[in-house]
């Protein structure tokens, strides 16, 4: 009776520790990172009345006669598997998926803890030390892959560009190069000082020349194809005195074939001088260069220009007069300061070859008059030649140098090989390095674990080398030690902190408790009815006991 006594008594404990393990877990429900509580039993040591007897020649063998004695806990672990995912929408809030812990430092040992949930945020920092990603919950320091905390950085200094890379493309003309109904020179005219051109401005005094010239008369020399088809090549003289005016009475007289029969009209236009045919539905063709010019072949072949060497007097590209088929484009370039400046381009066939190939000028305009100019060379990406099949073969890169008002030089490298000439349309689009300062706007976690920055330039990019959030990972992560406040410690029995970078970051988002609420109902239950039964065994024992006590009285 005494033994039925203890033996109760422990069914009694066991469903009481099952019950307090179920309460806390449903306590937990709704705790982020939270493990489940598991309590195992086993059935305490037996006391044997009679050991087993082996058989013998004329006697059979028999089992042993055991009782036991109660049942005790075995075991109380956590159950390790993941939580569900719950999407907060918050980018600093991290939840893993795998069997990794997040990495936090630990003041009071000057070791590390763990942690499964990625509450985090920046602190606001000290006068010594710049705000770092923090638990917020506890405020211990959330540390990097190199055990470091993760500082942020809230902005960051301007860049001056040093490369320029073209993307896009460039679709084969359907004609002739360089044929078109009408004709426009690339890019508005500009003033030296930045004043606005009219017909009645000197030639003189454009961007079109180098300073101070002309001072003698310029032999311009002409080629190109008449609406007829016919070829021809020619000068005209451009004297000191001559405005824009002239010059395009001068273009005119070249398509003015008798002095009577005109075939094309010149005209001038919101800084450009602009060529029409007059002859509807008739392409024609011109070129003016320093150096003399071979008249091109009629407009029934494919035919390519060549300037005979660059300019040391005045830029031919500046008169270049390029048909509606160019390809306009515009880029960015910083200086060191930050301070943006656009520079447009044009991209213009120059040569459409019976093979199939074809080839393309870029030439880049110059900035305003008031901010920089080209220097002499730079302006031009000449001979981009695209195969049959549309692919690039020669040249891929080239360079742009700008000489700023303010002083100083910005070399640019031209990157141009990713582009194509497929029979598509054409487009033409370029990304500079450089940049202006920027201050922060966002942070992001990828799923690496590195925390990506977006500044007010537009630039996104890791916050610094340091930036990566740290992963642990365990060999046996239920022998770690629960601290509370959703920490855990390495334990003589978890192993110790291995690099648990596999597992994969989800932002936004933070891992729900693992706990089963059907399932701790049911233990809820089961502790219950245990410890009731167990209570009436023990209930059953003590009245046996009354009653043998009562037999001697």
């Amino acid at each position: 009776m005494a033994t039925a006594l203890t033996t109760s008594l422990t069914g009694m404990l066991s469903s009481q520790l099952l019950l307090d393990a179920t309460a806390n877990n449903v306590a937990n429900a709704n705790t982020p990172g939270y493990r489940a509580e598991r309590v195992g039993f086993a059935d305490y040591a037996y006391r044997a009345w009679q050991p087993a007897l082996a058989p013998s020649g004329v006697v059979g063998g028999s089992n042993p006669d055991q009782i036991g004695s109660g049942v005790g806990v075995a075991t109380i672990d956590r159950d390790q598997r993941q939580g569900a995912i719950q999407a907060t929408g918050r980018s600093l809030d991290l939840a893993i998926t795998g069997d990794a812990f997040f990495r936090l430092n630990d003041p009071t040992n000057l070791g590390e803890v763990y942690t499964r949930v990625g509450d985090f945020g920046f602190d606001g920092g000290t006068a010594t030390d710049p705000p770092r990603l923090v638990e917020l919950s506890t405020g211990r320091l959330v540390l990097n892959d190199q055990g470091t905390a993760i500082d942020l950085v809230d902005s960051i200094p301007p860049t001056a560009s040093t490369a320029l890379t073209l993307s896009g493309n460039l679709a084969r003309p359907t004609g002739p190069a360089g044929q078109d109904s009408v004709l426009t020179t690339l890019f508005p005219m500009q003033r030296r000082d930045g004043g606005t051109v009219s017909q009645g401005t000197l030639l003189s005094a454009l961007d079109i020349f180098q300073a101070g010239a002309p001072t003698a008369p310029v032999t311009v020399n002409a080629a190109g194809t008449y609406p007829d088809g016919t070829a021809f090549s020619s000068s005209l003289i451009l004297q000191p005195t001559d405005t824009v005016g002239d010059l395009v009475a001068k273009i005119d007289a070249l398509f003015d074939r008798n002095a009577m029969d005109p075939v094309a009209r010149a005209s001038f236009d919101a800084g450009r001088v602009a060529l029409e045919g007059l002859t509807p539905g008739k392409h024609l063709s011109l070129f003016l260069g320093e150096q003399p010019i071979p008249a091109p072949p009629t407009s029934a072949a494919l035919h390519a220009w060549q300037n005979g060497a660059a300019s040391d007097l005045f830029d031919w590209n500046r008169l270049r007069l390029s048909p509606q088929t160019a390809v306009p484009a515009s880029f960015q370039v910083f200086t060191a300061d930050g301070t943006r400046h656009v520079i447009d381009g044009k991209a213009i066939a120059t040569d459409t070859a019976a093979d199939g190939s074809t080839t393309w000028d870029l030439i880049l305009n110059r900035p305003p008059v008031a901010e920089g100019s080209l220097v002499a060379g730079s302006d031009v990406l000449r001979g981009l030649r695209f195969d049959a099949t549309g692919q690039l073969t020669a040249p891929p890169t080239g360079s742009l140098a700008i000489a700023w008002a303010t002083g100083g030089t910005t070399t640019v490298t031209v990157d141009a090989s990713t582009l194509t000439g497929f029979q598509a349309g054409s487009n033409l689009n370029g990304t500079t390095d450089g940049t202006a300062a920027g201050t922060l706007t966002a942070t992001t976690v990828g799923p690496d674990g590195q925390l990506f920055a977006t500044y007010t330039n537009g630039v996104v990019q890791p916050m610094s080398t340091t930036s990566r959030l740290g992963l642990a990972r365990f060999i046996n992560p239920a022998g770690l030690t629960d601290l509370g406040d959703n920490l855990w410690s390495v334990s003589a029995n978890s192993g110790i902190a291995q690099d648990g970078s596999a597992s994969r970051i989800a932002a936004g988002a933070i891992e729900s408790s693992n706990v089963n609420i059907a399932e701790e109902f049911s233990r809820l239950i089961t502790a219950q009815r245990g410890f009731q039964t167990n209570a009436r065994a023990f209930q059953a024992a003590d009245s046996m006991h009354e009653e043998a006590n009562g037999l001697i009285r």
